[in-house]
């Protein structure tokens, strides 16, 4: 099981309205591989293994923290490939991603990181 810790930075940083429910969003696209134990815990099961995110104490921004991992970091092949004849890929259903990213924008850096070529 793999454990993520939100940063402290996360915590301390000024909160920002959003205009969509990212709770409702996972929940939808995810559905029972997603577990929202309270707001601050939420695991991601969509198998034998988990994704666990935790924080020590309640951030607006935490659910779409979770939301914007899934959909850019993780390596599930569940979050690419659809396995149902009525599922839907969740980087393809995702389709308010790039409002989520915007609306959570000031916590990355301006300028794009590239990995050093030798």
């Amino acid at each position: 099981m793999k454990f993520l810790i939100v940063s402290l930075l996360l915590l301390t940083c000024q909160v920002h309205c959003e205009n969509i429910n990212v709770e409702s969003l996972l929940k939808r696209d995810l559905q029972g591989a997603l577990e929202i134990i309270s707001s601050q815990e939420v695991r991601y099961c969509p198998d034998n293994t988990c994704e666990l995110f935790k924080t020590p104490k309640y951030h607006a921004d935490f659910i779409s923290f979770v939301y914007l991992y899934l959909f850019h970091q993780s390596d599930y092949i569940y979050l690419d490939e659809s396995f149902g004849a009525s599922d839907k890929a969740f980087r393809l259903s995702a389709v308010e991603e790039p409002e989520i990213r915007y609306n959570n924008h000031y916590y990355c850096d301006e300028e794009k990181k590239h990995p050093v070529v030798s």
